[in-house]
């Protein structure tokens, strides 16, 4: 059986971002998805997203994994993919 809870942790939601629609909770999941972003940027929003929350990780550590993938992500966009 899938653990829910560790594949969908609280830290994701607890930004208590809500659609201007209709009101209900937005997750990152549907940010990234909603958006059509790809590999590299998703994990930029999920890093930001979280940056803080998780227990034990500091918001430093999180902005840095989000900094090393949107550095990737602009060296693909420049077409330097190998980019360091």
């Amino acid at each position: 059986m899938i653990d829910v809870d560790n594949l969908d942790p609280d830290y994701y939601r607890r930004r208590g971002l809500r659609c201007a629609g209709c009101g209900s909770e937005v997750e990152t999941f549907n940010v990234i998805t909603g958006w059509g972003l790809d590999w590299a940027l998703g994990h930029v929003v999920k890093y930001v997203s979280r940056a803080g929350l998780k227990a034990g990780a500091p918001a430093a550590s999180d902005l840095r994994k989000a900094r090393w993938f949107l550095d990737r992500a602009i060296a693909a966009a420049e077409g330097d993919a190998g980019a360091e």
